[in-house]
């Protein structure tokens, strides 16, 4: 580790964050996801592990693939359509103007450039 020791101790806090923010929430999620957790009411105080049977719940449910098939539908239209393919348009039209703009500007500035040290 010598001579990376500096770098890997700058990374710490980041790794920290990390863990605290991203990592600690995800195992806490797969850990209650075994158990029987709640918010309110008995279960709340005292939860205990239930095994796969949220799982086998959930598998059973008829509402499982409709929602699943919503999601999927929601993330890949947001994400890919709304967010990709939206700012890559506005992106290429924002080039295309800036490249007419700097057209514009190359033959309209030396023109009142010229017209203002005429009339001085």
């Amino acid at each position: 580790m010598g001579g990376n020791a500096p770098y890997v101790v700058a990374l710490l806090p980041a790794l920290a964050l990390v863990g605290l923010f991203f990592v600690g929430p995800a195992l806490w999620a797969i850990y209650a996801s075994f158990t029987n957790i709640a918010l309110v009411g008995v279960d709340a105080a005292n939860p205990r592990v239930v095994g796969f049977d949220n799982y086998l719940r959930l598998f059973k449910d008829p509402d499982f693939f409709a929602v699943l098939r919503n999601s999927v539908v929601f993330v890949v239209g947001s994400a890919v359509i709304g967010q990709f393919l939206l700012g890559l348009g506005l992106a290429l039209l924002l080039d295309h103007a800036e490249r007419r703009a700097s057209k514009a500007a190359t033959w309209s500035t030396p023109q009142s450039c010229w017209r203002g040290s005429i009339r001085r």
